[in-house]
């Protein structure tokens, strides 16, 4: 009794916005999604469903037919919604043939269910697209972390790839090897922004990282930057695990300690 109880108050804050223009349709799965917990609002069209959305902040899905009658349909109200709200998006259909399916793949959505699936299907298919939103918005969210604390840093900071590619770096980092924009370096090696000489040491230091998951710690190197001025940094390069502990590339910061003293000891 407790159980039953927990999972209704869980998803009770979960409230779903069904787009569906048959209204016996809409009132059978409202039942049904609502029996399951969910809180639903129906909308019969798309234009219907923009104006709920609006209203209504607390909608966290959207549970859309395609076929929508006159007006838009639901891919074209999907991409509308998703211009202007950050929502997982599943499709609920009587069509399997490949272009409709190939319609919703250009959407950003969270599944594609075929009318009359059973109950267990719908509610599992929801409930996988609420987790995956969920992950995507935690990684969005680390990414952005990340992005500021490489940014606050006067630093430079990169990560590459197994190959030595630059995958991404800091503004400080761009600005030092003379790259304006951070896509125009993603995909670069050194070898595409030093001497030679300079690119091959890079490439050695960091494939030796890699192999033998040991960091490269606070190493002093001379570097002529873009505008031919030669200067000094201190640089640490480590590398960089992924969640099954296989390494996937490097990780490292470098400062300019020009200015510094030398170590004499």
């Amino acid at each position: 009794m407790n159980g039953d109880a927990s999972q209704v108050n869980h998803h009770a804050v979960r409230h779903i916005l069904l787009v569906e223009d048959q209204a016996i349709i809409a009132l059978s799965e409202k039942d049904t999604l609502e029996t399951n917990g969910f809180v639903v609002t129906i909308a019969s069209s798309g234009e219907a469903a923009l104006e709920k959305l609006a209203r209504e902040p607390e909608i966290r899905l959207v549970l859309m037919d395609i076929d929508l009658g006159r007006g838009m349909d639901g891919t074209q109200t999907a991409s509308r919604i998703l211009e202007e709200r950050s929502v997982p998006i599943v499709f609920l259909t009587n069509h399997t043939e490949r272009d409709y399916v190939e319609r919703v793949r250009e959407i950003t959505n969270y599944g594609y269910i075929v009318k009359n699936s059973g109950e267990f299907v719908l509610i599992e298919s929801i409930e996988m697209a609420f987790r995956l939103f969920e992950a995507n918005q935690r990684i969005e969210s680390e990414r952005s972390l990340l992005r500021t604390l490489m940014e606050s840093l006067p630093d430079y900071l990169f990560v590459k790839d197994r190959e030595s590619r630059f995958i991404t770096t800091n503004t400080a980092h761009l600005r030092a090897v003379g790259v304006h924009r951070h896509e125009d370096v993603v995909g670069m090696t050194d070898f595409d922004l030093f001497p030679r000489e300079l690119a091959q040491r890079y490439y050695h230091d960091e494939q030796r990282v890699m192999e033998t998951g040991t960091a490269l710690i606070n190493r002093i190197e001379t570097v002529v930057t873009h505008d031919g001025e030669s200067r000094r940094f201190l640089t640490t390069k480590v590398p960089w695990f992924d969640d099954n502990r296989v390494i996937r590339g490097v990780i490292g910061i470098s400062r300019d300690v020009t200015d510094r003293e030398p170590d004499r000891r």
